[in-house]
């Protein structure tokens, strides 16, 4: 059995962030990392073009820091999960990147500006045997630490060793070329160190590491603790963590050790090192706080009463706070305030409090906000903060400081009972030399030193507000997923034969718990449909304006559309109707239409001129007459671009004046070249990237030459700091230790944004031999050229300027046909300009980014970057059509299947001056893409409604941001299978369309080698009937996100959700916590609860109470008086909907939903449970609630033996894990009779069945097979699997008659197993088979099943096939979801032979190994081999889209 895995949605939650100059030194960027996808972002302020109240606003000095977006610059997705992150300036024109890996894997990276992606610089591997000590299995994740001064950094690896990667410092910036691959890097070559090993000190076991501010040499302090301990043995062991202090001296490889520290509380987890000027570490424990530092003795205050009695280190109690700082975030938001971040959202602000030695004598900690469940955090700008969460969304706040009315003086600072720092006694860990006591010292010039007593420093305290700018999505933890059907679908949508689901699943942990409702396609809501027959194009215009009623309204007054011979003219404003009489040309076909003159004018194309028309009235009409009709035309206001068949551009300018008629003035464009054109796409770029004037981003080096007087005035500022008198001595303190201010901290960064776009007009066009031209507008100036466009390069470089041979170039009969072109700026503002282009069947896109490295002045400063997207646009044909095809003559589509609109659903993204462009893609598989200030790019099928001949933006009075398309009845091709429906297209030149249920051949189409199936397809002809379909987006759902999504916040954990198939409910278990000091104690015979005398400052327990709430998919909400609360104490561990034998249908069956929980008060006490079974009956529903017509009702409730873990249905019976038996029960009269029973090995917690087959998992003893025979009511097993594994979940794969097992490890494996007892292996059928084994690099939770979509196949035959046959999903809990496939053995091995030959030829980021990173993963050393069956299937769809023709080319195709 060969099996294949996709990731089809990639993981959304966020576990590193950084705040860096990744793309240059004049730029920030927010990069962030979850899983394996990294993500690079910039902080985007929403300011307004300059008015004069900005102006004013702008020019004061104390102007507040606007409210900011997030966009995404660029996604990076690796072959594995980043385990740690760091930033390093190692370039001076950028930064660059840290990535760890496990177990210990370093890669050293950096933003590549020549090819808009990532480079790697370094590569650092420490896997050896030698290295790992013995241990096979390593727990502990890699931890990466900068010096400050950026002379070293250091890793910790196998939570023991810590590698050294020392850095080039002496090395002036002008000497080392960093662009060129043959100098002498700034890495130099890396060592290990054994802190095991020092004579002093035994260091082992780290916690955390960190590099210390102000020191000569680079310094690290590390956490460590010897000899582990934990809660349960405080009272015998204690204080056993330790600190130490390490000077790395990085030229003789001498690690001295300068400071240390034992005997700390045994709850410290973390590390952060303080900034200068008051330098040292804090300290982070569960229930404590510590500040360190070299010169005095430490400080620390304990945060809870158990601080106060787990440690004898000596601790201050902080009064007025009660708090755990286990699982908390910190980050420095000025030099002397933290942030701090609780595991329950709450976040704090601690000041420390300095006296006039920089030494902290008091903190000050102060509630801000409550917030998000954190991972990480990084300060923006010094004025926003990023908390980046995997249980919730993250979150970029904005802080503002408020000043407190009561200074703090160091002195004053002490509780009352504690004596000042003047009157303690001197204690035995600050040594002889240091005078405790300043009133003692006599020596006049010792006590300048130390100054006087009244001389103190007064700091003021100040008080934070935050406040949310934005916030990313995040689908994860996914727990379990329930499949359903969405609520509102239209009409049409009935008649489909494939059903349609929506996925929903648990999301997040406490107050971010959510419900996440995922649908895979868009499926628009449907206003009404009119038949239009033979219809190729349509296009909405703006009417008239009418400066009575709406002065500045965008409401489409016109529809035309276009057929073969003719052109139908429609009104759409109020309601639709025919125009009969106007000046618009009905007589023959519209090759183009828009507006003009900002919406003001119409333009009108034929193939004979140009109609310029207000409202309905003509103005002028032009026609032209050249011998050639026009085939294409393109709207960049105020310029109207036509190209004619054989190649001659015109350019129309429209000239308006308040006291003459509008006007176009023509201007025909002289072809001189030796290639046509062919395509033409005018564009209006607003973005300033196709600019010829070199960026003042700091990339470029200029020299700087300096006056005399500038040298002279350097000189005297130099002379004033050597010898200039002052009356100032250096040893006086400080009269205030403050920070400062907020108007001197604030960074003006966003002043840039404040800027008018400077607008320039474009043409880009395509030749007959594949080149891509762009040309300025008016005067048509050639200023970009790539040649062999159609090649789809990784990176478009200008090739206007030098001298190139023409043996590159192809023969045009040879090259395929570019149908379109479009350019359109998209995502914040149109800022981005992306490049659209249909190679032949296929889908080429482009971003354009600012390159101007060695560049000619006249040259434009920009490259594009090819964009990999998901989308199949290629028609299935069979062989005798495919044949067909090629024996016509080659014709450009002149259709336009490219659509840009702007004003569709929420995505309407007009300005005042900029508008934000998104594109439909018309064809067999419309697709919609979406590039919005989010900045990722989002592409969503629209597969529902089947074929899109085209498409128009429609709004109106009556129907408000929705669109027309035009839809055909029958189908003209078929769609691909389900599971390759959603992947890439590939390049044009080299397709590699690989159909897995069919055949696969390989074919040269006019000197192009290609891969092609044989498969069949429906039959019909180009004379489909049509609809026009009006339609709208469902607002309900975001579509800024890789799949439509709705997220529902519940504000509790949500544990598991169950799908009612009849009522079409959901049940979601969900928990609530409670704080407590009662525990159960064992009394006699029975328990009883006791209540604990405990302080006021102890931290009670959180006991978490559980309910059953009913919800309905119409507004997801709670169906009112539907929730059922359980008892204290109790666990709910399985929930499940179940079908029991019913007399009362005619099924025999029907859905109940059956709860499983478990009384937890102790290891003292047995636990039990209960089977709770619940039917969802209809009701009377209360008035003005039509969704109260479900109630829960309670048929069984029945107290059971042991602890229930896992519930499933077999046969009509109820089966049921209670302890160490699985039990099997018929419900009758409202109890369940017993009918079989099993015992199994320890804890089973998921059971599933397939007719008498009953798959269940051990946490512990892996998976196993048991078989339910009704007749004899025996329950037997079959077989079961004798490696340990602990297990997560487990599905089925179903192939039409055959049944396989997949399984999930808590070391993100997927297996698959098998039943085959005529094996060898399988002794008799007693052992499950292996026949498949992959890591995956993310836990999965939840699998469910989906048959496979039957109404794309093309035989009778293969429907039925495709019915038998199911696509097992998954959801991990890193918020990705994916797919497993079973496979032929003959599509694997060729999917395997272009695979290893890829990834062998193709570099990859970060170094990473594809087939090392999906390796299996087990804790223990097994007798066995891995199962390569599994072809990890979204590795090569990134690596289709990095193939270029050449010798790779011609060697992979040698080779097959």
């Amino acid at each position: 059995m060969y099996t294949l895995c996709r990731t089809s949605h990639l993981a959304t939650g966020v576990e590193h962030s950084v705040y860096c100059n990744f793309f240059h030194t004049a730029e920030k960027s927010l990069i962030i990392s979850g899983a394996n996808v990294l993500r690079v972002f910039r902080l985007v302020p929403e300011v307004q073009t300059k008015t004069p109240g900005a102006q004013r606003r702008e020019d004061k000095d104390d102007i507040s820091p606007p409210k900011v977006k997030l966009e995404c610059m660029l996604t990076f997705t690796l072959h594995d999960n980043i385990a740690t992150l760091g930033v390093v300036s190692l370039n001076p024109a950028r930064d660059s990147l840290l990535l760890g890996f496990k177990d210990a894997k370093l890669s050293i990276v950096e933003y590549d500006p020549q090819t808009h992606n990532l480079k790697t610089i370094s590569l650092h591997y420490f896997e050896k045997e030698e290295i790992q000590d013995g241990f096979y299995y390593n727990v502990h994740l890699p931890i990466v630490r900068v010096d400050p001064e950026t002379r070293c950094a250091c890793m910790l690896i196998y939570g023991r060793k810590i590698v050294v990667l020392p850095f080039r410092k002496e090395l002036a910036s002008d000497d080392v070329d960093y662009s060129s691959p043959l100098a002498r890097g700034p890495i130099m070559q890396s060592y290990i160190i054994d802190p095991r090993e020092f004579e002093a000190l035994k260091i082992d076991n780290i916690k955390d590491m960190q590099f210390l501010y102000g020191y000569y040499d680079p310094t690290l302090v590390i956490l460590y603790e010897p000899i582990k301990t934990f809660p349960g043995r405080v009272a015998v062991r204690q204080d056993t963590c330790c600190f130490a202090a390490i000077s790395l001296n990085i030229r003789q490889r001498l690690n001295p050790v300068i400071w240390s520290l034992q005997n700390l509380p045994f709850d410290c987890f973390k590390l952060l090192a303080v900034p200068k000027p008051i330098g040292g570490a804090l300290l982070f424990a569960a229930n404590s706080l510590i500040y360190l530092t070299q010169s005095v003795p430490p400080y620390g205050i304990s945060l809870n009463s158990l601080g106060d009695k787990n440690t004898n280190f000596p601790l201050r109690k902080q009064e007025g706070v009660i708090l755990a700082l286990d699982n908390a975030c910190a980050e420095f938001l000025t030099e002397d305030r933290v942030v701090i971040s609780l595991k329950t959202g709450e976040l704090y602000v601690l000041t420390l409090v300095a006296d006039s030695m920089r030494s902290v004598r008091s903190f000050h900690l102060d509630k801000s906000a409550s917030s998000v469940l954190t991972c990480c955090m990084s300060v923006c700008e010094g004025q926003y903060l990023f908390l980046g969460s995997r249980l919730g969304n993250s979150l970029l706040l904005r802080f503002t400081e408020k000043e407190l009315n009561d200074p703090v003086r160091s002195k004053s600072t002490f509780p009352a009972d504690q004596e000042p720092p003047s009157k303690r006694k001197k204690l035995d860990t600050l040594g002889d030399w240091i005078a405790s006591n300043v009133d003692e010292i006599e020596d006049p010039d010792i006590l300048r030193v130390y100054g006087q007593e009244e001389t103190s420093t007064v700091q003021t305290l100040a008080s934070y507000q935050f406040e949310v700018m934005d916030s990313l999505l995040n689908i994860g933890p996914c727990g379990f997923v329930a499949m359903g059907e969405p609520a509102f679908l239209s009409e049409e949508y009935d008649t489909s034969v494939d059903p349609c689901v929506e996925l929903v699943c648990t999301s997040g942990h406490g107050k971010n718990g959510a419900l996440s409702i995922l649908q895979r396609t868009i499926k628009p809501q449907i206003l009404t449909t009119f038949d239009l027959p033979n219809i190729i194009d349509m296009w909405t215009l703006v009417g008239k304006r009418d400066d009575k009623k709406r002065k500045d309204t965008k409401d489409h007054s016109f529809l035309i559309l276009s057929k073969e011979d003719s052109a139908l003219i429609l009104k759409t404003e109020e309601e639709i109707s025919e125009l009969e009489e106007s000046g618009f040309n009905t007589a023959s076909k519209t090759v183009f239409a828009g507006n003009i003159g900002n919406n003001r004018f119409i333009v009108q194309v034929n193939s004979g001129g140009v109609r310029l028309l207000d409202g309905a009235v003509q103005i002028q009409h032009v026609v032209i007459d050249i011998g050639s009709p026009i085939v294409g035309a393109s709207i960049a206001d105020p310029f109207l671009i036509t190209l004619t068949e054989c190649g001659t551009v015109m350019v129309f300018t429209l000239i308006t004046s308040r006291y003459a008629v509008p006007k176009l003035s023509t201007k025909r464009i002289p072809n001189n070249k030796k290639y046509k054109i062919q395509n033409i796409c005018a564009y209006c770029d607003q973005s300033g990237l196709f600019t010829t004037d070199f960026p003042d981003d700091g990339s470029i080096k200029r020299k700087v030459i300096k006056t005399d007087a500038e040298i002279k005035k350097e000189l005297d500022d130099e002379d004033e700091m050597l010898y200039a008198r002052t009356n100032t001595s250096v040893f006086d303190p400080p009269k205030s230790f403050e920070p400062a201010g907020l108007k001197q901290r604030i960074n003006k960064w966003w002043k840039k944004w404040y800027r008018e776009p400077r607008v320039s007009h474009w043409v880009v066009a395509t030749t007959n031999n594949g080149d891509l031209e762009i040309y300025s507008l008016p005067d048509f100036i050639p200023s970009y050229t790539v040649r062999n466009f159609w090649l789809g390069h990784r990176v478009l470089v200008d090739h206007s300027h030098g001298q190139h041979s023409d043996q590159s170039r192809y023969p045009p009969e040879n090259v395929p046909l570019i149908h379109e072109i479009l350019m359109v700026g998209m995502g914040n503002k149109g800022l981005r300009p992306v490049l659209f282009a249909r190679v032949e069947q296929d889908l080429l896109m482009y971003e354009a980014f600012s390159f101007a490295e060695n560049l000619e002045p006249s040259q434009l400063k920009m490259r594009f970057r090819l964009i990999e997207h998901n989308m199949i646009l290629r028609e299935k044909f069979s062989c005798e059509m495919q044949r067909e095809n090629e024996a016509k003559e080659r014709r450009i589509d002149r259709v336009a299947k490219l659509k840009s609109f702007s004003n569709i659903s929420v995505y309407n993204g007009v300005s005042s001056l900029c508008i934000e462009f998104q594109v439909f893609i018309c064809g067999a598989y419309p697709h919609w893409v979406l590039l919005t200030v989010r900045g990722e790019y989002r592409f969503h099928p629209m597969t529902i409604d089947g074929s899109v001949k085209c498409f128009a933006p429609f709004r109106s009075v009556n129907c408000q941001n929705g669109f027309f398309i035009m839809h055909l009845e029958k189908r003209e091709v078929a769609f691909w299978n389900h599971y390759l429906l959603y992947t890439p297209s590939t390049i044009a030149a080299i397709i590699f369309l690989i159909l897995i249920s069919g055949k696969i051949t390989f074919l040269f189409y006019r000197g192009l080698c290609c891969i092609c199936s044989k498969a069949r397809c429906k039959s019909s002809g180009q004379g489909c009937e049509g609809s026009l379909r009006i339609c709208l987006l469902p607002t309900i759902l975001s579509y800024d996100a890789p799949w439509p999504v709705r997220k529902v916040p519940l504000r509790c954990t949500p544990h598991f959700i169950a799908h009612h198939l009849e009522t079409k409910t959901y049940c979601v278990i969900t928990s609530n916590t409670e704080p407590t000091t009662k525990i159960w104690k064992f009394n006699g015979d029975d328990k009883e609860e006791i209540e604990e005398e405990r302080d006021e400052r102890f931290i009670r327990v959180e006991v978490p109470i559980f309910t059953a709430q009913l919800f309905s998919p119409v507004n997801w909400q709670m169906i009112p008086n539907t929730d059922f609360d359980l008892d204290k104490w109790e666990h709910v561990t399985c929930c499940r909907n179940v079908l029991l034998a019913y007399e009362g249908d005619r099924s025999g069956l029907r859905g109940y939903i059956a709860l499983g929980t478990t009384y937890s008060y102790g290891e003292d006490i047995t636990c039990r449970g209960r089977i709770i079974i619940f039917d969802v009956i209809d009701v009377v529903p209360e008035p003005g609630q039509p969704l109260t017509k479900n109630r829960l009702k309670v048929l069984y409730n029945g107290e059971q033996k042991g602890p229930v873990t896992a519930l499933t249905h077999c046969l009509g019976n109820l089966v049921s894990a209670i302890g160490q038996k699985i039990y099997i029960w018929q419900l009758k009269d409202q109890e369940l009779v017993g009918v079989a029973f099993i015992d199994i090995p320890v804890y089973v917690h998921r059971l599933l069945t397939v007719k008498n087959l009953i798959y269940g998992s051990d946490i512990c003893k892996s998976v196993f097979l048991l078989r339910f025979q009704e007749t004899n009511r025996t329950l037997s097993i079959v077989s079961k699997d004798q490696k340990p594994m602990h297990v997560y979940s487990i599905e089925f794969l179903v192939d039409n008659s055959n049944l396989s097992f997949i399984v999930s490890d808590a070391e993100k494996n997927l297996i698959v197993m098998t039943y085959n007892p005529e094996a060898r292996e399988s002794i008799g059928g007693t052992r499950l088979i292996r026949k498949g084994d992959l890591n995956l690099g993310s836990h999965i939770n939840s699998f469910f099943r989906i048959r496979c979509r039957v109404g794309d196949a093309d035989s009778e035959s293969k429907a039925l096939a495709l019915e038998k046959k199911h696509i097992t999903m998954f959801a991990t809990l890193d918020g990705s979801l994916g797919y497993v496939i079973v496979i032929s053995e003959r599509t694997y091995r060729r999917f395997s032979m272009i695979y290893n030959l890829l990834v062998q030829s193709l570099p990859h980021i970060a170094g990473l190994n594809p087939k090392s990173s999906r390796m299996f993963v087990s804790r223990q050393k097994l007798n066995i081999n891995p199962s390569r069956v599994w072809f990890p299937f979204d590795v090569h769809i990134n690596v289709l889209f990095s193939m270029i023709f050449g010798e790779f080319m011609k060697k992979l195709m040698n080779t097959l």
